[in-house]
């Protein structure tokens, strides 16, 4: 059953204020805007008179809805049927530029929801454009999942470090983490515990310290190197903990340290 029905729609298109229906509420507002924007994707009502129309619906009034998130995703939702500089894109960045103007919601709200080629055509986007915006995109993604913070050695704790080399080296190394994990079953078994237990112990430590992903990997390799049989220091290596694609950086450091020494 359609949340806008014909005769408001009819009188939305003729710019008449008409209060939208009893059954639309805080629940489905979203989607009661969205039948609004598909009327204007498809020709049956202005950008403008949509705007008018939702702003003068009573629905903030009557119940309190948040306009602004609604209209948001509704147009999101828009854009994401539309394919790229179809006519139904341009019908919906026409229903965003209107939205804005109309003060429904502001162009920061329509930014952080719409796609790219939806604020491009609605004009929403800062100078420079498309292309700027998706530089600017490519710029925070790398600075929020792959930029790795400074560390020194006033931010982390020395006890995390004491900790650490005790789980690597103290009493035997790693074999006494096989030995409390795996004491009685089969070989394989006890090395897969072993892992298990040496990995969650350094997660923990690391989490915990606030210690420094790249020496851990560095300690690790040394403890590896004192007792290279060693299966849950391999393991270790080989866990998502630590960033296996550093190794070569890593082990190409030490040997140019160990060649500067010879």
């Amino acid at each position: 059953m359609s949340l806008l029905p014909a005769n408001v729609l009819k009188k939305w298109a003729a710019g008449e204020q008409c209060v939208a229906p009893a059954e639309v509420g805080a629940a489905n507002a979203a989607e009661f805007v969205h039948e609004a924007v598909r009327a204007v994707v498809a020709g049956e009502i202005t950008a403008e008179h949509f705007a008018q129309g939702v702003q003068r619906c009573g629905l903030v009034a009557r119940d309190g809805v948040e306009l602004g998130s609604a209209v948001a995703d509704a147009l999101w939702l828009a854009g994401a049927e539309a394919e790229a500089g179809s006519e139904a894109l341009k019908a919906a960045a026409a229903a965003a530029k209107a939205a804005q103007a109309a003060g429904l919601c502001d162009a920061a709200a329509l930014r952080a929801r719409l796609e790219t080629e939806h604020l491009d055509a609605a004009g929403l986007l800062p100078a420079g454009g498309a292309a700027s915006w998706r530089k600017k995109e490519v710029r925070v993604n790398t600075r929020l999942r792959y930029e790795q913070r400074r560390f020194n050695l006033l931010h982390e704790e020395s006890e995390g470090w004491a900790k650490l080399l005790a789980a690597l080296h103290g009493r035997g190394g790693a074999r006494a983490v096989r030995a409390r994990a795996g004491a009685g079953g089969s070989s394989s078994d006890n090395a897969e515990h072993a892992t298990a237990a040496l990995v969650e112990c350094v997660q923990m430590l690391v989490g915990r310290f606030d210690l420094d992903p790249n020496r851990v990997l560095d300690l690790a390799l040394d403890a590896l190197e004192a007792a290279p049989g060693d299966d849950a220091l391999r393991g270790l290596l080989r866990a998502p903990l630590l960033k296996r694609a550093a190794l070569p950086h890593l082990l190409g450091c030490k040997f140019h340290a160990h060649g500067a020494l010879a």
